[in-house]
């Protein structure tokens, strides 16, 4: 009865949404967890008054088999490689592999995947790096004088030689002041990704979003950049209502989640339903403080706080 009941109101309200499917705009200074969503490969839905998605639809993914690798868009058998074509510089060797675990996905497995050999720099000295050669060729840079650094222009801004840079028409873009650099956002200075170098889910094993988990950003104004981690529901969570949260158990799951992610401005976190402008008050061992809110269905939005700024409710230690 209760679950008859809840999927009446959805039905209802889902009639009465009016949206537009749009994959060419500009969103990167929208709300909600935009590389998470553009990792997964989801679709932005936009009503008619609003340049910012009111969500995304990412149900392609409920039709993945879990003992195949997918990624921009292409899918790949087990042992299969990585194609340069979806392969960053520093994608060594990567191979489509099944997890030994049960309930967990095909993933890339790489050698020394993300993995640099830190080196120690003395004193005023710094380290020089090109973005097209994966931490090789790293040099050591020792100027006799701040002014010898060499200095690159950028919308305004001036960057010294081997700090990194964002090019406001194409954030996208990973770049490094080097020398010679005379404003082309081209290598060796600038390369453009095949895939986001954050924690990309086709590299993990973790079936994190059938799990309806949520990435976890550094702060509201970089939900653009590298999500640090991901947070999964644990029974002790505890929602925030802006109104009424929906609670479900496994059998209304089953029938639900299906619709909310087609239809539904409707976030989704393990098996709780939160409405836009919920807040979740996660129970978890982060040793920061996390504040999760439903802002872009149907995945949270979730960033750390200082632990300066973070209420003794929900501080972890």
């Amino acid at each position: 009865m209760g679950c008859t009941r809840v999927c009446v109101q959805l039905c209802v309200y889902v009639a009465f949404v009016a949206a537009i499917v749009a994959v060419d705009q500009d969103t990167s200074e929208c709300l909600g967890p935009l590389t998470y969503y553009k990792d997964l490969g989801c679709t932005p839905i936009y009503d008619d008054e609003d340049n910012c998605p009111k969500r995304f639809n990412c149900n392609h993914i409920k039709q993945r088999s879990r003992d195949k690798c997918y990624i921009n868009g292409r899918t790949y058998n087990p042992n299969q490689f990585l194609n340069s074509k979806d392969s960053n510089v520093c994608d060594v060797s990567c191979i489509c592999k099944l997890s030994l675990s049960k309930n967990q996905i095909a993933a890339f497995h790489c050698v020394d995947h993300f993995k640099c050999t830190e080196i120690e720099v003395k004193d005023s000295c710094y380290i020089r790096q090109n973005p097209t050669t994966c931490c090789k060729n790293l040099t050591e840079i020792c100027p006799v004088r701040m002014e010898d650094i060499p200095v690159c222009d950028v919308n305004g801004h001036m960057y010294r030689d081997g700090e990194y840079f964002v090019v406001n028409e194409e954030p996208d873009l990973i770049c490094i002041c080097q020398p010679e650099y005379k404003g082309k956002n081209i290598p060796p200075f600038c390369i453009k990704p095949k895939h986001s170098p954050c924690l990309h889910p086709a590299f993990s094993h973790n079936d994190y979003f059938r799990r309806n988990c949520a990435p976890v950003f550094n702060d509201h104004a970089e939900k653009n950049t590298c999500y640090k981690t991901m947070l999964c529901h644990v029974p002790d969570d505890v929602v925030i209502p802006s109104r009424l949260p929906f609670i479900m158990d496994n059998y209304a799951k089953n029938i639900i989640i299906h619709m909310i992610f087609l239809f539904s401005d409707m976030c989704i976190f393990g098996n709780l339903l939160m409405q836009i402008g919920d807040r979740l008050q996660p129970f978890s061992e982060y040793i920061n403080c996390v504040d999760c809110i439903c802002e872009v269905p149907p995945v949270l939005t979730c960033v750390y706080i200082p632990r300066d700024n973070c209420s003794s409710k929900i501080s972890f230690s």
